[in-house]
């Protein structure tokens, strides 16, 4: 086999593990303890939002500001929820007692997350899958 066929099985490999973890989260509804956001992605998240927040939009963005998730995040929890196209990976994070209706304007995804000592090590497995997954696509984790 080719490299480039090696690589699709890899990346095949890859999604089917992290979306086998989530849908086992989604399906137990588990709860975990907020672990925080990786300092330098809460750093690009936070630029990403003031650009938003101060670009000319016809049609204005209703995203929940990352400080607000993070405030909810630390009081109830965080759970996993699938979007809409969940065996393509789409996996998200939000707040344990959200009502999920607009995943992509109040979550962040698992490889977002900091990996702490100490932390549920099930939700640490999650959050290297997400980054193993997102690396297989040449990208980093933020």
């Amino acid at each position: 086999m080719d490299q480039g066929g090696e690589g699709v099985v890899e990346r095949e490999r890859a999604r089917e593990a992290y979306v086998a973890r989530a849908k086992e989260f989604c399906e137990k509804q588990v709860v975990f303890e907020f672990p925080g956001i990786e300092p330098d992605v809460l750093s690009k998240l936070m630029a990403e939002e003031d650009e938003l927040r101060n670009a000319n939009l016809e049609i204005p963005l209703e995203i929940t500001p990352i400080k607000d998730l993070m405030e909810r995040f630390g009081k109830e929890g965080i759970k996993v929820v699938l979007g809409t196209d969940p065996d393509s990976g789409n996996v998200f994070i939000v707040p344990a007692k959200s009502e999920v209706k607009d995943i992509e304007a109040n979550s962040i995804f698992p490889r977002q997350l900091r990996i702490a000592a100490g932390m549920d090590e099930k939700l640490a497995g999650l959050i290297r899958a997400s980054r193993e997954f997102r690396s297989l696509f040449g990208h980093d984790f933020d």
